[in-house]
C-alpha cells in the first residue's frame, strides 16, 4: 500500500520521536519533518546491483532477489539517458561486476563508476565508453583498489568521493544547520566540523569568519576540499575518534557522522572538549539516538528537526541541537 507523502512524514516523525524517547531516553515530542521540494527525480546518485545479467535493485527484504529496473523515477532525468544506455551495454561490463553507480557531479558532469569484485584486465571498456552518451565519465573502481578514469576525463576528480544525493534539500538542511551551530557566537570562535566530508560547511565557516578545524576520514575528499578553497580552516584527514583529541578546544561542534553513527571514541572527544553546543545532522534517528545517550547527563537536547531529504523512501534527515547544561 502506497502512502501519500505527509503520511510518509508522520511515520518519519513518529520514528524520530520513538528513537530518541526509546534508545536517548530524551523525554520528546514528535517532531517537524520539512518537506523536500520535489518528491521524484531528486536522486543524484544511484546505485544498482549487477546479478546474473540483471541491473537492478533488490527486493526489499529478499537480500539475494535482484529484479531489473527499467525505469527510476526518484533518480535526476539527467541520468536517465546515462542508464538506458547502460542496460543497452550490459554485454560489456567486466566479468566480475559487482555494482554500477551513476551519479551527477556537483558540475553537472554525469559519471558510470562500474565496481568489480577484482582487478583483472577489463577488455571491452573503450567500446563500453563509446556506448555511452557523450561527455559521461567512466571510471572503473576494482574492490580495494583507486577508481581510475577509462573514458571521458583527464582529471583525477574522485568520483568515489561522499556527496549527498539530494542536493537542493541538503542546502537546506546545512543552511539550517549553520544558522544553528553560530547561533550567538563571536567571530573569530573555534568550531569544528567533524565528518566533514568535502568541506562545504567548514568553507562556509571560514568564509563567516570563524576557525574552523575539519575531520574527514577520506584523504581524496579532504584533498578535494583543499582545492576548492578557501585557504585558511584547519583540514584534516583521519579518524574522528583519533583526531578530536589534537584539535584546538571549540565553542561549537558540527557533526554529520555515516548511517553507522560516531564511535565511542568520538563521543567522548566531544565530552571532553569543552564546546558548549553540539549540532548533529544524521540520516539514522536510532544510532543519532545511541549517540545522544552516550553524551551523558551533562547535555540537553535543546531542538530536533526531521528533513523528508529521501521522499518515497523509509529514510529521513535529522538536526538535532544539544548545548551542555548548566548547573
Amino acid at each position: 500500500m502506497h502512502l501519500d507523502l505527509s503520511t510518509q512524514r508522520a511515520v518519519k516523525s513518529r520514528i524520530i520521536g520513538d528513537a530518541l524517547r526509546r534508545l536517548g531516553g530524551v523525554e520528546i515530542a514528535d517532531p517537524e519533518v520539512v518537506p523536500a521540494p520535489a518528491a521524484l527525480g531528486y536522486r543524484t546518485k544511484v546505485t544498482f546491483t549487477v546479478q546474473d545479467g540483471v541491473i537492478g535493485y533488490h527486493r526489499q527484504g529478499q537480500a539475494g532477489d535482484v529484479f531489473e529496473v527499467r525505469r527510476c523515477l526518484l533518480m535526476d532525468q539527467k541520468l536517465d539517458g546515462l542508464h538506458q544506455q547502460l542496460r543497452g551495454a550490459r554485454d560489456l561490463l567486466p566479468g566480475d561486476v559487482e555494482q554500477v553507480v551513476l551519479r551527477l557531479d556537483g558540475r553537472a558532469g554525469r559519471h558510470v563508476i562500474i565496481r568489480t569484485a577484482g582487478n583483472g584486465a577489463w577488455t571491452d571498456s573503450e567500446e563500453f565508453a563509446a556506448r555511452m552518451p557523450p561527455g559521461a565519465t567512466v571510471w572503473w573502481h576494482p574492490k580495494g583498489g583507486a577508481p581510475r578514469a577509462m573514458a571521458g576525463s583527464e582529471s583525477a576528480w574522485p568520483a568515489t568521493v561522499f556527496e549527498q544525493v539530494n542536493p537542493p534539500m541538503a542546502a537546506e538542511i546545512r543552511s539550517r544547520a549553520l544558522r544553528l551551530l553560530t547561533r550567538d557566537l563571536a567571530p573569530g570562535a573555534v568550531v569544528w566540523d567533524l565528518y566533514a566530508g568535502i568541506g562545504e560547511s567548514t568553507a562556509i565557516l571560514a568564509v563567516q569568519g570563524y576557525r574552523a578545524s575539519s575531520v574527514e576520514i577520506d584523504p581524496r575528499a579532504v584533498a578535494l576540499a583543499e582545492e576548492r578553497g578557501p585557504a585558511g580552516p584547519d583540514r584534516r584527514a583521519g579518524d574522528v575518534a583519533e583526531l578530536v583529541g589534537r584539535l584546538p578546544a571549540p565553542v561549537a561542534i558540527l557533526a554529520n557522522p555515516p548511517r553507522t553513527g560516531m564511535a565511542p571514541g568520538a563521543v567522548a572527544g566531544i565530552v571532553r572538549s569543552g564546546a558548549r553546543r553540539l549540532v548533529y545532522i544524521s540520516c539514522d534517528p536510532a544510532t543519532m539516538a545511541r549517540d545522544i545517550r552516550g553524551l551523558a547527563d551533562g547535555w540537553g537536547v535543546v531542538s530536533v528537526t526531521g528533513f523528508d531529504q529521501f521522499p518515497e523512501t523509509a529514510h529521513v534527515e535529522v538536526v538535532a541541537v544539544l548545548e551542555v547544561r548548566i548547573e
